[in-house]
């Protein structure tokens, strides 16, 4: 694969009237995604034009579009800033001049192979031990939790980490997918009533010491459904998650299927050997249904 870039650019929101710095505290709720890398998402559009119209018309139209965006979400164009002292809290901060970078470029994939739903290649790492716990992490939404509860409308981040067990001897049986949903759901009903918990941050101190490669981490929400985000070339003939190739631990995505609101897109990256592994036990179990 090559790619060529066409274009590099700083795209800044609209000048605002008067205010020239903005500021939005964070809380220690965002304290644990710092640690995490961002959910990287490619939408695939058919777009039959020539790349000169792609860079004299689409190019600018996307530019344009994004400032106006950034215009009602400003504190995203600015930076982390982070205290010189251990007295303050670090807070997102925008200050005019601030801006996104955005590249543009083009490679020589074929189209079609991209969009298939099967294999592609990825990374390879090195298989890690099978005789330690295996530790089902998940994220869960506790703003109706709190006393009072806050708003649906609030804008910020109230996501907290839960952590659950099970031994892998358990995971790997016949009933492995029933006891994961299990305990998962045993844990976040426990812990999501404890008001305590959420608030003094014990729950993060209990994640911190998750052995990340143990884990399995899932990355989007059905919720969310891309497949309905339309630019002016309609709906996006695919989707797809790349963030979750990564070394640590195994990674899944999972969003609405495209053309069914009842079924789901579920990606998985795995290292080439385990990959091959899973997808002769999972054809195998198929031919069984």
């Amino acid at each position: 694969m090559t790619s060529l870039l066409i274009e590099q650019c700083q795209v800044a929101p609209p000048p605002h009237d008067g205010a020239t710095e903005l500021t939005l505290s964070l809380t220690y709720f965002d304290h644990i995604w710092f640690s995490f890398g961002y959910i990287r998402w490619i939408l695939f559009y058919k777009l039959p034009i020539s790349k000169l119209n792609f860079v004299q018309t689409i190019i600018p139209t996307l530019k344009h579009s994004l400032s106006l965006t950034l215009k009602h979400y400003t504190p995203l164009a600015g930076n982390i800033a982070c205290p010189l002292n251990s007295s303050g809290y670090p807070e997102l901060r925008y200050v005019t001049g601030d801006s996104v970078f955005v590249p543009f470029t083009e490679i020589d994939m074929d189209f079609n192979h991209l969009i298939k739903f099967e294999s592609k290649f990825a990374i390879e790492e090195e298989t890690i031990d099978d005789d330690v716990m295996e530790i089902f992490g998940c994220v869960a939404d506790c703003r109706p939790r709190l006393n009072p509860p806050l708003l649906q409308s609030y804008f910020g981040n109230c996501l907290v980490m839960i952590a659950s067990e099970a031994s892998r001897v358990d995971l790997v049986g016949n009933e492995g997918f029933i006891i994961a949903v299990e305990v998962i759901g045993e844990a976040i009903k426990n812990q999501m009533k404890d008001v305590e918990l959420i608030l003094n941050c014990s729950w993060y101190r209990e994640f911190c010491v998750v052995d990340m490669k143990r884990t399995l981490t899932i990355a989007g929400s059905p919720k969310f459904n891309l497949y309905d985000v339309d630019f002016g070339w309609g709906r996006p003939e695919k989707i797809e998650i790349i963030s979750i190739d990564n070394s640590i631990g195994i990674s899944m995505s999972i969003s609405k299927y495209k053309d069914s609101d009842g079924d789901l897109e579920v990606g998985l990256s795995l290292p080439k050997t385990r990959m091959s592994v899973f997808a002769a036990i999972f054809d195998h179990r198929l031919s069984f249904l």
